[in-house]
């Protein structure tokens, strides 16, 4: 080979690893970034100072014990899972029969209707909240645990329906077809055939919406008031009023659990897409 051929072609490898390596550089600042903030309150939260600091001056559990022990935080805690369970049953279940109609029959208006059912994941969610607020106090129903189940509902709805028409595009439909075939009706086909392997994107998409139900504040907020107190609106009103290591312990819970609710709804996706292939 010429020797001026090698040249050109050497010096575009090194200039490619000198690019490939400013990224993996340019990667590491914005992971660490990130998720240093998130370190620093994991290690305030085992501090054993009556106020935040960093470094802790001292290793101390007192504040897990006094976050499972306190009324405030324990009662919170159990209505952020009570809103999020009976929202991720309620958008999970109409979440999938919305994307199993759309992707199986394509209405006439597919494109509007498939635009509509994903707006909430559009609009900010203060104008969601407002919305909800109005028509709810118009009903009758005002601020109050249902309420605040409904807007958590209409928030996630779109997630389950996102995740759940992935799944069911990489579903054959002749499965069903052949099942129908042989005497099963649509809905035992569905059951029998379908949803098997569609069961871990339907797991991964209900996930995905508890972890967003948990976090949810401004929607919980306006319809909620004083009378539904989740956990991120107990975190908010203590840092108002009382700034203490207890809700840097109840920040590490919070991104511990949703850490592991995340990482197993993306293990289920990939296990269904392993499927769907």
């Amino acid at each position: 080979m010429p020797k001026e051929s090698v040249v050109p072609f050497t010096s575009q490898l090194s200039s490619h690893r000198l690019g490939r390596g400013l990224w993996v550089v340019f990667a590491f600042v914005m992971y660490a970034f990130l998720i240093f903030p998130i370190i620093i309150v994991i290690f305030m939260s085992f501090n054993s100072a009556l106020y935040l600091s960093f470094p802790p001056a001292g290793l101390s559990l007192r504040w897990y014990e006094r976050l499972f022990s306190d009324p405030i935080y324990t009662d919170a805690s159990l209505k952020s899972l009570w809103v999020g369970c009976f929202a991720v049953l309620t958008a999970t279940v109409f979440g999938t029969m919305a994307a199993y109609g759309l992707q199986r029959y394509r209405p006439k208006f597919f494109n509007l209707i498939n635009v509509l059912m994903l707006s909430p994941l559009i609009l900010p969610g203060i104008l969601i909240g407002l919305a909800l607020l109005y028509t709810l106090t118009t009903v009758g129903i005002g601020r109050s645990m249902v309420s605040v189940i409904l807007g958590h509902t209409l928030y996630v709805l779109p997630f389950t329906v996102v995740i759940v028409s992935s799944a069911l595009q990489g579903c054959d439909r002749r499965l069903e077809e052949v099942a129908m075939s042989l005497g099963a009706n649509e809905w035992y086909a569905f059951r029998t055939v379908t949803l098997p392997i569609i069961l871990p994107g339907v797991i991964s998409g209900a996930l995905f919406a508890f972890i967003l139900s948990l976090d949810e504040f401004i929607i919980t907020f306006l319809l909620g008031g004083v009378h539904v107190v989740t956990l991120p609106i107990r975190i908010f009103t203590s840092l108002r009023f009382a700034v203490d290591p207890t809700i840097a312990a109840v920040s590490t819970v919070f991104v511990f659990v949703t850490t592991l609710l995340f990482l197993l709804a993306v293990r289920l996706r990939a296990r269904s897409q392993k499927v769907e292939s």
